[in-house]
């Protein structure tokens, strides 16, 4: 059986150069070479979810990426500082993060290739087959008013084989459909629970847990599924945000996103509002059991849904 390869490619946005990251970066000395930076690391990573790490190849991993990138270090370092700063990119000692990389990646396999040409040629075939049923039934009938029954016999077998070979095609086709299918419902499965695994570790509200699920849901609308690395990369920024600024803010700018129809979650205005002070009374303490427990149970909730329990 050949490999089920995968096939990537970057999605430029018409409205790329539009975004105020963008603008900004190109107003700046050497700024449309930085955006050039920007781009090549987004195809550096994004067969790993937005995620570049260091290969032990450099002395460093900035020395390393700019190996990799090809370019000059004054270039390299001023693009990294403003991407962390404009909260594009985060960055650790042996690892780099492009956030939201996951909306301007497309991918497939082999197999998605298959079902979506198989879908796209099967009322075709099936008319055909049609067609072919029906030629023969008709030069039968002619075969049989002009020749003897020897003949007509003959005719009928080599119909009937073509006929035959053509379904048994058909029939190998569907059962590989149909096995795709059932992998991307254990795939959907697995997705699933691991959701909902790192949401009961970073423990998340029944609120919380319903905002980032419509979240997900609109995505893979969108056919932007996040996969294992981003989502626990998202679940953890979004964490990051609401002990900053409040799980109100955090659920406000996921639901503007949505209702704007934005490919990603904007997290700049969020930097106007003042950070949250954790009120640490009993009144408080009580309110955060009673959250951690509705938590719970949605989450059991979920699970039995989804077929995990």
């Amino acid at each position: 059986m050949s490999e089920n390869k995968k096939y990537y490619w970057l999605k430029l946005k018409d409205n790329f150069f539009n975004q105020l990251v963008i603008k900004k970066l190109r107003k700046m000395e050497h700024g449309d070479t930085c955006v050039i930076v920007y781009l090549k690391m987004q195809l550096l990573a994004m067969q790993n979810e937005g995620v570049l790490n260091y290969k032990g190849i450099g002395c460093d991993m900035l020395e390393e990426l700019m190996l990799q990138l090809d370019e000059k270090e004054e270039y390299v370092i001023m693009t990294l500082e403003y991407l962390q700063k404009a909260g594009v990119l985060e960055m650790s000692n042996n690892e780099y993060t492009i956030l939201n990389i996951v909306d301007v990646v497309g991918k497939e396999t082999n197999s998605t290739q298959r079902v979506q040409k198989h879908r796209a040629n099967k009322s075709k075939l099936l008319e055909y087959d049609e067609s072919v049923t029906d030629d023969g039934i008709d030069e039968t009938s002619n075969v049989t008013n002009e020749t003897n029954d020897v003949t007509d016999n003959e005719t009928d077998n080599v119909t009937n084989n073509e006929t035959n070979e053509t379904l048994h095609c058909n029939t190998e086709k569907e059962i590989e459909i149909e096995k795709d299918i059932e992998k991307e419902k254990e795939k959907n499965k697995k997705e699933k629970g691991l959701f909902l695994e790192y949401c009961e570790q970073l423990c998340f509200s029944k609120n919380m847990i319903k905002a980032v699920s419509n979240w997900m849901d609109y995505k893979k609308e969108k056919n932007q599924s996040y996969k294992s690395k981003g989502l626990k990369t998202l679940l953890n920024q979004l964490y990051k945000y609401q002990k900053e600024y409040g799980e109100e803010a955090v659920i406000n700018a996921i639901e503007q996103a949505m209702s704007n129809n934005w490919q990603g979650i904007v997290w700049g205005s969020l930097s106007k509002q003042k950070n949250v002070i954790v009120l640490q009374t009993d009144a408080e303490k009580r309110k955060q059991d009673y959250m951690k427990k509705q938590s719970e149970a949605y989450l059991a909730e979920m699970r039995a849904y989804a077929g995990l329990a």
